[in-house]
Order: C-alpha cells, then structure tokens, then sequence
C-alpha cells in the first residue's frame, strides 16, 4: 500500500465544485416552488381583500318584514362582476346574531337589484350581509358587512 497515491486535488477541487453546484441547482429548485406557491396565495389574498374592501362601497342593503318573513334587497351600484352570492344574519337589538347564517347563491349582477326572502326571526330588528365573492374561480365570504335595520320589525 506504500507505492498508491490519492486522488489529485485537481480531480478532488473539480469533484468539490461539482458537488456545490448540483446541491446549490437541487436548493434553488426547491426554494423556487416554495416561493411560487406563497407568491400564489399571497396574489389570492390581496385580491380577495381588494375586492371585499374597495370594489363594493356601493352595495345597498335594505331589509322589510313581510307577514312571517323577511325580504332582504340588495341593490348593487358597484362595477363588479364576482358577487356571486351573499350570507345573512338577522341580529337582536342587543346586537346578538340570532340563528345561523342563511346562504343564497345567486348572483347580482352589476348595477341590478336582487331578493333575497328568509323566515322572520321573533325578536329581529337588523339584518346583516356578507357579500360573497368570486377569486380566481374560487368564492369567499367578505368580512366586511352590510347592515339594515328591519323596516315593518
């Protein structure tokens, strides 16, 4: 074993550098579908925001109690194609939710009005609305709410 020599540090340099440059292109590749993903639902997230907040300023909700029920209209004066549906809440005049939400899932078109009718809750004096909206193919409820009081209540 005496007479055998080691590899060269010319070969063992050239072997290192190859070594870093694979697991640097194995790293990056990872990182990069990382990145895109947050980047994708970070792009998600802002518009939905965007859409919640600044594209339905102009949503008009009001609220009558017709015998045992409650007709809710809403009249959308909004530039905005992706309502496409809207969850109620009938509230007390504490303020406390009374029930479940109630979900409808029609559409209201830009600058048309829509009606929504719903049982009467004993005790309702406000109604609340969610708009729900359409996001990359995707519908999500807004956190911002619409309120009315309840006219005939």
């Amino acid at each position: 074993m005496k007479g055998k020599k080691g590899v060269s540090p010319l070969i063992a340099t050239v072997l290192v550098i190859g070594f870093t440059i694979v697991l640097a292109a194995l790293v990056m590749q990872w990182g990069g579908g990382l990145f895109k993903g947050v980047q994708e639902d970070t792009a998600e997230t802002s518009d939905f925001k965007i859409a919640c907040s600044t594209k339905l300023v102009n949503l008009d909700v009001m609220a009558e109690k017709v015998v045992d029920n409650v007709t809710v209209t809403l009249d959308n004066k909004n530039d905005f194609s992706d309502l496409s549906g809207i969850q109620i809440r009938l509230y007390n005049e504490a303020g406390k939710a009374l029930g479940a939400p109630v979900k409808d899932e029609g559409d209201i078109p830009p600058f048309e009005v829509g009606e929504v009718t719903l049982p009467f809750a004993a005790g309702a004096k406000e109604v609340g609305v969610f708009p729900i909206v359409k996001v990359k193919g995707k519908d999500k409820v807004c956190e911002n709410e619409f309120k009315s009081g309840i006219d005939g209540a």
